[in-house]
């Protein structure tokens, strides 16, 4: 059983997939949508393809299924 209370997803920029980088970050799923955008968005400007406005959340954590 998993007691780990932590939600979190592993969100992606699509345009570094595109040209073969796994470029990502994890986000706290507990912080209001606003935080959640600004990581996503510092993410999206840390990506070394140019050019980026795409993202995709590729995992995540502490959900039960």
């Amino acid at each position: 059983m998993n007691t780990h209370t932590e939600i979190r997803t592993y969100t992606a920029c699509l345009a570094a997939y595109n040209d073969g980088i796994l470029h990502g970050c994890w986000i706290d799923a507990h912080q209001d949508a606003d935080d959640s955008h600004s990581e996503t968005c510092a993410m999206l400007a840390a990506s070394s393809t140019e050019g980026v406005e795409e993202f995709a959340i590729r995992d995540y954590e502490g959900l039960m299924a």
